[in-house]
């Protein structure tokens, strides 16, 4: 007889938790984060941390002896975002194939999310850092950028990446804008 199981996936942009339960959603069996599978806090809600966490909850699925899992995806919801976190896909293809081959086939859109998420924004950084390349420039920024502090923190986000995805004030709305306009690659 099949032993049924409900996976509970929460994903936010700033984590990733599932939870697994008996079928009736009362009995807690086991539970993984992203924050348990990676060092680096900035990745916890990333595909791999969510395909990292899947793998645990399996193999806890697997020891209890439940075959067959119901999968329950969640986003933060109220005033937050309606929409699961970057890592919900990859978590629900790793519970549908748990294994190593199945593995491997959750990673397979990885460098293509990866791609689609960042692709604009490296190649937006790549060509500013050109063009700082060239002393004239350089000089002339200097001079003229250095001495102006909305200039700096503009550059300052460009650079180390530290706009707000959504929202924000008008530096994170032009370079995320800039960012989605720029073709990866």
């Amino acid at each position: 007889m099949t032993k049924w199981g409900i996976a509970h996936v929460y994903a936010s942009y700033n984590n990733i938790i599932i939870t697994l339960t008996d079928i009736t959603g009362s009995e807690t069996i086991t539970k993984a984060t992203g924050g348990m599978v990676v060092k680096a806090a900035k990745d916890e809600a990333s595909p791999y941390a969510a395909m990292k966490a899947a793998e645990r909850i399996a193999d806890a699925a697997k020891e209890k002896g439940i075959d067959s899992i119901h999968v329950r995806v969640r986003a933060p919801g109220g005033n937050r975002s309606k929409s699961p976190g970057p890592g919900a896909q990859s978590a629900i293809r790793a519970l549908a194939r748990p294994g190593l081959a199945g593995t491997e086939l959750a990673l397979q859109g990885y460098p293509r999310a990866l791609k689609d998420a960042y692709g604009g924004y490296y190649t937006l950084g790549r060509k500013f850092v050109g063009v700082i390349g060239h002393p004239g420039f350089m000089k002339f920024a200097t001079r003229h950028g250095l001495p102006r502090p909305a200039l700096m923190r503009f550059t300052m986000k460009l650079l180390a990446n530290l706009t707000e995805p959504r929202g924000g004030d008008a530096a994170d709305r032009v370079i995320n804008a800039l960012s989605r306009i720029t073709p990866a690659g």
